[in-house]
């Protein structure tokens, strides 16, 4: 009686242990999980698959793991009426990423008859989800565990001859349950001598054989396959059997193929593109670039090995900042001031992405940079045009106008007084009909310099048109603008223009001075300023003028 129980248990030991190998070693996600959607126990290929340590799965619980809680409900629902799952659905990682799970789920009942727990095996089948599919689709609904798995599952004996095969197999190879006992595996292989060689590894002490065949179909069709073969012993350490699980990659390696060509030829675009693309890490080391890159910044492949990026910042505060606002965005676009390898300093667009491992870490950056210096100073000097007047250096009409906007809202704000001054240069048309545009372009010129001299840094000047100025003076009453116009028609009258032939002859200046009211607006303030200076004109040139505001509005 010893002796017969002694060997249930022996046997009972030996199918816990070929049970507990297959559970670690299979490299589909499997689990037992409560009722409650606590965890009781997965294997290594379920914490990659979702990401997770076994210290986390103590506050894990499935029901938070789906993107639709229907589904949840659904299958509880249907594991308490058939006590079977197997189907498709869409499961969230510990990162937040969504992805496709083929599933097979048993349910585990107590003496009573009680589902007590589920057992099951996933598959992340996103990519191949919808060829799968049909396979899934056309497969029986209800099996167990070991004759559902989507891995093909054999016990083999030492000679060869298939003792037991789960449908997954059959249906790889072409067999048929007729086919179980009287097939010998040996027909399988392509190369003959790859069977010699895995018998004689299985009669060595190894216990767990890896490897990658390729294997015939029974119509001939060739594939190729990882195979993760148990290999069964007796007491005395001699082979009984095999057990092995088989996955046909014919289109993984086709895809992987197909990886390769697309690596190779982004390397090739990586090196050819005519932007500098580079590849670093987290802290700044490990630096890849390619052509467009070294070219830019003056560096050779060999200087990559011990450059980090954090050199090349023009000023280092950019660094941190591209980190702090990468950590939130993930992407960063703008522009630096980076230095070359001989020192020079440029201005750089650039694209910055960051890359995150499976927990959302930042481990590295990759980004794309283009010179842009000569463009930012294209910019500026259309900027330049676009405010200033090319002859005189002044602003022109539209940018001083608008700087006498700025100052109108800050006084309606801010109160306080300021006055504006519109000059005309007296008799010009003669010294163009006299001397030439030419020399009346430098007389323009030079009444700019004048005016620069006679107003001080924080007064406004521009050209108004053709030989009218406007300045603005600043905080300053009319007294006060009184006293800078007569400076300015003073030099003005002492100021040598020369002719461009060795002689030299001067010119005066008429101005209208408008002093700013509440209920002026530009036009209102210019206009009374154009007044005046018209009256300058009419009461003999060479003077200053000052409106009052009701002769205005009058």
């Amino acid at each position: 009686m010893k002796d017969g129980r002694h060997g249930r248990e022996e046997a009972t030991g030996r199918t816990q242990s070929l049970y507990r190998a297959f559970f670690e070693n299979s490299p589909d996600a499997m689990y037992i999980g409560s009722t409650d959607g606590t965890i009781i126990d997965v294997n290594q290929a379920w914490l990659d698959l979702f990401g997770y340590s076994r210290e986390q799965l103590a506050t894990f619980n499935v029901a938070g793991s789906y993107e639709n809680p229907d589904d949840r409900a659904a299958f509880l629902e249907e594991m308490a009426r058939s006590g079977y799952v197997h189907n498709q659905v869409r499961l969230r990682r510990r990162d937040g990423l969504v992805f496709d799970c083929d599933r097979t789920s048993l349910a585990v009942k107590d003496s009573d008859g009680n589902v007590v727990a589920f057992q099951g095996i996933m598959r992340d089948v996103t990519e191949r989800s919808r060829a799968e599919r049909v396979l899934r689709e056309s497969e029986e609904k209800y099996r167990v565990l070991f004759e559902n798995t989507m891995d093909a599952i054999a016990l083999v004996s030492p000679g060869g001859l298939l003792l037991e095969a789960n449908r997954a197999y059959l249906y790889l190879f072409g067999y048929s349950d007729e086919d179980i006992g009287t097939v010998n595996v040996e027909e399988q292989y392509v190369d003959e001598e790859r069977r010699t060689q895995f018998l004689e590894m299985m009669a060595s002490s190894e216990t767990i054989l890896d490897d990658e065949v390729q294997l015939k179909k029974r119509d001939g069709s060739v594939m190729d396959c990882v195979r993760n073969v148990f290999v069964r012993r007796d007491q005395d350490g001699n082979v009984i059997g095999e057990q092995c699980v088989v996955r046909d990659v014919t289109e993984q390696k086709q895809a992987q193929e197909e990886i390769r060509a697309s690596e190779e030829r982004f390397r090739s675009l990586f090196e050819q593109s005519m932007d500098a693309i580079y590849v670093v890490d987290y802290d700044g080391s490990n630096m890849k670039a390619n052509r467009a890159w070294m070219q830019l910044f003056g560096y050779t492949s060999a200087d990559l090995a011990t450059l980090n990026v954090i050199d090349l910042y023009a000023n280092p505060a950019d660094r941190e900042s591209l980190l702090r606002r990468i950590s939130r965005t993930s992407v960063v676009a703008d522009e630096v001031r980076f230095k070359k390898k001989d020192g020079t300093v440029f201005d750089c667009a650039r694209t910055v992405a960051a890359r995150r491992d499976r927990r959302g870490n930042i481990v590295a950056f990759q980004g794309i940079m283009r010179d842009i210096t000569e463009q930012k100073r294209a910019y500026i000097e259309l900027e330049r045009l676009a405010r200033y007047d090319t002859l005189t250096g002044l602003l022109n009409r539209r940018a001083v106008l608008e700087r006498l906007e700025e100052w109108m809202r800050h006084i309606e704000r801010y109160k306080g007084k300021f006055c504006v001054i519109m000059l005309d240069l007296d008799h010009f048309k003669h010294v163009n009909d006299d001397y030439g545009h030419q020399v009346g372009d430098r007389v323009l010129a030079q009444t700019a310099e004048v005016l620069r001299q006679s107003l001080r840094q924080t007064d406004i000047v521009g050209r108004y048109g053709g030989e009218e100025f406007l300045v603005i003076l600043p905080r300053t009453d009319c007294e006060g603008a009184r006293v800078v116009a007569e400076r300015i028609r003073t030099l003005m009258q002492v100021t040598e223009m020369s002719d461009g032939r060795g002689q030299t002859f001067t010119l005066t200046v008429s101005l209208g001075l408008g002093e700013r009211f509440e209920s002026d607006s530009v036009d209102s303030l210019v206009g009374r300023a154009d007044e005046a200076l018209y009256k300058a004109k009419e009461n003999g040139r060479n003077r200053v003028e000052v409106l009052a505001q009701s002769t205005h509005d009058a």
